[in-house]
């Protein structure tokens, strides 16, 4: 049988939710977004919708995505690792859908799995509903505080991604378009929108090979890269709120909101909060090996 695509069906609110939506909308954009309890597959066809502009012409890929209820996900293996039994004909496919990238078509979305899928996200609909809502970015979920770390969204490439040209900037192209339908794209920041990594409240920014970026908030008496850590790229701290101290090799100097410090290749570093309120920083880092 033939799979059917999936096509997002906007919901037709009664008149007094539309207008209680309308008068909360002036308060805050995305109040009706938030208020509606989408379904996993109608958020991901309507991400694939917004994607359509954004989608390489030359590009072929296959994504999987694995969904599974909140209720069943205090862990990823709790009710049987959504990672494992790629490619088996076995394999539950509920709560699975595949994005179908070819060059020249649309990007079509389909339930199941496939077989030829390159890369493997799997999410409980929780976290799904967070990054649709804006609370959390996809850059945000899927970073790890430590290498054991199970993060919200999980990421696997198969043996299918070997076949992919570029495959890590493919793969970092595509989690900052799909995930985030918003046009212009928005990240919004604040610790309410952050998961703690590196020891901060982190919210990652923009990413491509050679480049990296990141939202930082230190709380009085945190450090950021407390472990005074040396790195091939340079990099650098752009301060925006708050005082502190910081150290780049054997240079130390108190900081404040208006100063951006920079931090050569191989150099040690490290920035604390040892003020009275949140440190709030930019961070920065290019070059070969970022």
């Amino acid at each position: 049988m033939a799979r059917k695509p999936i096509r997002p069906r906007p919901d037709a609110p009664a008149p007094l939710l539309l207008l209680a939506c309308l008068l909360l909308t002036t308060l805050h954009p995305t109040a009706c977004e938030a208020s509606a309890s989408k379904e996993p597959g109608a958020i991901l066809a309507a991400w694939t919708e917004a994607y359509q502009t954004e989608v390489p012409e030359s590009l072929s890929l296959v994504v999987e995505f694995r969904v599974r209820p909140t209720a069943s996900a205090a862990g990823v293996a709790d009710a049987g690792d959504p990672m494992a039994a790629e490619g088996s004909p076995a394999a539950a496919e509920e709560g699975r859908w595949h994005l179908l990238i070819r060059p020249g078509q649309a990007p079509r979305l389909l339930e199941g799995g496939h077989a030829e899928s390159a890369f493997i996200f799997a999410v409980s609909d929780s976290t799904l509903r967070a990054i649709d809502e804006g609370r959390m970015t996809a850059a945000t979920a899927i970073a790890k505080a430590t290498a054991a770390d199970r993060p919200p969204l999980e990421f696997r490439p198969t043996a299918a991604a070997s076949r992919v040209p570029d495959m890590r900037e493919t793969m970092m192209e595509f989690l900052q378009r799909f995930f985030n339908p918003s046009r212009p794209e928005r990240i919004p920041l604040g610790a309410e929108h952050a998961r703690r990594i590196q020891g901060t409240q982190t919210i990652p920014l923009y990413f491509a090979v050679g480049m990296r970026s990141a939202w930082h908030q230190l709380e009085p008496g945190e450090q950021l890269d407390g472990r005074g850590n040396a790195f091939s790229y340079r990099q650098a701290y752009i301060v925006l709120e708050g005082e502190g101290h910081v150290r780049v090799g054997d240079a130390e100097s108190a900081v404040r909101a208006g100063e951006s410090y920079y931090i050569p290749p191989q150099v040690t570093h490290q920035m604390r909060n040892d003020g009275d309120r949140p440190l709030v920083l930019i961070w920065l880092a290019w070059g070969e090996g970022a």
